[in-house]
């Protein structure tokens, strides 16, 4: 689907490659979902979504409701760029444990200036970081 490209183009994805061989540290979802030390790779679904941690600036969860339902749970990150959003690690019903997992370990490893969840100060904070670009 999306891989943001930061640097070069072919940097990235030889980092990206490099840390898929030599730092992983977790894997989930069959393999399907991979956090390096200073990546995020989402394969489920047959798609494609990577992401550097330090290019992270707002994170959070987005749950579609049907009937009052949660029927979806997916992760929202919207990078530095102020353009790029990426949906990942979409799951089916509430989100799980090991969904709620992933989302504190990224939220551990993004910059500390990161807005995370959804909440009306960050979507606030988040409008206002798009007009200072």
């Amino acid at each position: 689907m999306s891989c943001q490209k930061k640097k070069g183009k072919n940097e990235y994805e030889e980092d990206l490659a490099r840390q898929l061989d030599d730092f992983v540290e977790e894997k989930h979802y069959n393999d399907k979902v991979i956090l390096t030390r200073d990546f995020f790779v989402d394969l489920k679904y047959g798609g494609f979504v990577a992401f550097k941690y330090s290019d992270v600036k707002w994170i959070h969860i987005h749950n579609i409701k049907f009937y009052g339902v949660t029927t979806t749970s997916n992760l929202i990150v919207y990078l530095r760029d102020g353009k790029t959003k990426l949906t990942c690690l979409k799951t089916n019903g509430k989100a799980t444990d090991e969904f709620m997992g992933i989302f504190n370990k990224i939220c551990e490893k993004v910059p500390a200036d990161c807005l995370k969840g959804y909440t009306p100060e960050n979507r606030d904070a988040y409008k206002q970081y798009k007009k200072e670009l």
